[in-house]
């Protein structure tokens, strides 16, 4: 088993993140701005993943609205007054960073800060066939509420989904 850890993101991560973001989610990719953004205004939902010191692989959550994912590649502005669900915004891992449990272990990070934020259920909107991924985690696909951009801009095979957390 690689040595690696989970730790919390910092500023300088950014430009990590992003790249991996290039890479792992090729066909969804968002800007720095986004994970700038996102890391000031929930830093305790935001990780990366590091083997040998090296970034291979970052979480990031927020707390937010059951039924309504953020539009991709969007800023936010604020955090909602009155959340009632942690969306995990994204998961991502390089190729060598996958196949031994660092995802599961990710899933669990997000459930502890939805915990700690006083929410009892993590949302998310799966993307590039990792519905079974996200199944096999607990999660439920759900029917996502209307909304201005939410899950239209993640496409076609996007699904909404829900677990307990």
């Amino acid at each position: 088993m690689p040595n690696y850890q989970w730790r919390r993101a910092v500023p300088d991560d950014v430009p990590h993140i992003a790249e991996i973001s290039s890479i792992a989610l090729a066909g969804y990719p968002e800007e720095p701005a986004i994970f700038h953004e996102l890391l000031a205004l929930a830093p305790g939902g935001c990780f990366v993943m590091e083997m040998d010191g090296v970034i291979v692989g970052y979480l990031v959550g927020h707390p937010w609205m059951k039924g309504r994912p953020p539009a991709l590649n969007q800023t936010i502005g604020t955090l909602p007054e009155r959340p009632d669900c942690w969306y995990l915004h994204d998961l991502s891992l390089l190729e060598e960073a996958r196949g031994f449990g660092a995802a599961r272990e990710a899933v669990q990070l997000a459930a502890e800060a939805a915990r700690a934020a006083g929410l009892d259920d993590v949302a998310l909107v799966a993307v590039n066939g990792a519905g079974g991924f996200w199944r096999a985690q607990g999660f439920e696909p759900l029917e996502p509420q209307a909304g201005p951009d939410g899950i239209a801009s993640y496409g076609d095979d996007a699904i909404y989904m829900e677990r307990r957390a």
